[in-house]
């Protein structure tokens, strides 16, 4: 994977990915800063990765890109739902691997389709944020919330999931992005939407 260079919510930063790291650059203060998600790629694995990785030895890599490729459309999909776009299985999304537009495959369609469930039971009251970009400069670190909404009077902040389940670092994710949030939150939620068979 080349590295590749997004615009965010906030014009002032800019989001740069390889394969093997995230940062953000606060282009008004030069400063990088590793996202959240790096930062704790250093956390001790899950047993669940530890086993993937014994399992897929030297095929891990590629395994994890497509897994990270497959998550991205999923995101970019739902923040269209959520801006009032619309979004069918043939709609096109940025892959990173082979740097192109692709159509949502039946699996990433599914997974669509377990978030606009969701949203269609919960009674959202209001959408405050999509895909906010915060950062934290005391603490050196940046990321991007997927979803700050208010939900029964109450400021929920949530992270879409796109894995195979909920790990402990993903909280540890959540904690530190309201950590990073100028305003009131309220609760912390975690949106798994669907593992790939």
């Amino acid at each position: 994977m080349e590295t590749v260079i997004h615009k965010t919510s906030n014009k002032n930063i800019i989001q740069y990915t390889t394969s093997s790291a995230r940062y953000y650059h606060l282009v008004n203060q030069d400063i990088f800063l590793p996202s959240v998600t790096y930062i704790l790629e250093c956390y001790p694995f899950a047993d669940a990765l530890k086993n993937f990785l014994v399992v897929e030895g030297s095929n891990a890599k590629n395994k994890l890109e497509e897994a990270g490729v497959r998550g991205s459309k999923i995101h970019n999909a739902i923040a269209d739902l959520l801006r009032g776009k619309a979004v069918s299985y043939n709609s096109l999304y940025w892959n990173e691997i082979i740097l192109k537009d692709e159509e949502l495959t039946p699996d990433e369609w599914r997974s669509v389709n377990y978030f606009v469930n969701w949203y269609n039971q919960i009674s959202i009251q209001k959408i405050i944020s999509i895909e906010k970009t915060i950062y934290n400069i005391n603490q050196g670190y940046a990321g991007t919330i997927d979803l700050i909404c208010r939900i029964k009077d109450k400021i929920w902040l949530i992270d879409f999931k796109t894995g195979k389940g909920i790990y402990r670092q993903y909280w540890l994710q959540v904690a530190a992005y309201e950590k990073a949030v100028r305003g009131k939150i309220d609760k912390l939620g975690l949106l798994h939407i669907g593992a790939k068979n």
